[in-house]
């Protein structure tokens, strides 16, 4: 199971540093590693819809209505990015429905509302799975090395451990994610009328 003391001392093993006691270490590389790691979680988290972040719920209805939509809905507290929503929960429902995300709220003609989303990934290191975890600390390693020495050349393999680790994170992710048949017809039309959903799309 990750944790920010292993992601952080596996950032250290990829510069040749000794290892720290965790994230409260006020050592330089300590400080150093601190004041990085959120962004480089969130620079992850952002470049691939990584299906292990992913979750669903049903939407809390806000009372109030909003111009041009019938109901408002309540993010989740560990909200990152839509998805889709649809009314059943059912992740084979595939149908698309318009929305707007605006002032933190869903609005949508929708009820009930059923949101899948990405889930924020900083702060939840027990959730993620081991090769996302070494691209974080491949990444974080690459962007704390500048302060090494130019003759070691560190830096460079830093940046070819983040980026190959990457690649393995996401190979390994997309190998995770479930089957869903293909409906039958040679055009997919949703039973509402809309074109089916594309997660390529």
């Amino acid at each position: 199971m990750a944790s920010v003391n292993s992601v952080f001392n596996g950032a250290l093993d990829h510069l040749g540093e000794p290892n720290i006691s965790g994230p409260v270490d006020t050592t330089s590389w300590g400080r150093k590693l601190a004041q990085a790691y959120p962004r480089v979680v969130e620079a992850l988290q952002e470049v691939y819809p990584w299906n292990f972040s992913g979750a669903r719920a049903e939407l809390a209805l806000l009372d109030e209505t909003p111009i041009g939509r019938d109901y408002a809905y309540a993010k989740p507290a560990d909200f990152l990015s839509i998805r889709m929503i649809n009314t059943t929960g059912d992740p084979n429902d595939t149908a698309r429905f318009d929305y707007d995300d605006e002032g933190g709220k869903i609005l949508t003609n929708l009820s009930p509302c059923y949101l899948f989303y990405g889930r924020k990934l900083l702060n939840q290191e027990g959730m993620w799975p081991a090769a996302f975890a070494d691209a974080v600390s491949a990444e974080l390693a690459f962007r704390t090395a500048p302060g090494i020495t130019a003759r070691d050349k560190r830096r460079d393999q830093c940046e070819k451990d983040a980026a190959r680790l990457l690649r393995k994170a996401k190979s390994w992710d997309a190998s995770q994610k479930p089957y869903r048949q293909t409906p039958h017809g040679s055009i997919v039309m949703s039973a509402r009328g809309g074109t089916r959903y594309s997660e390529n799309g």
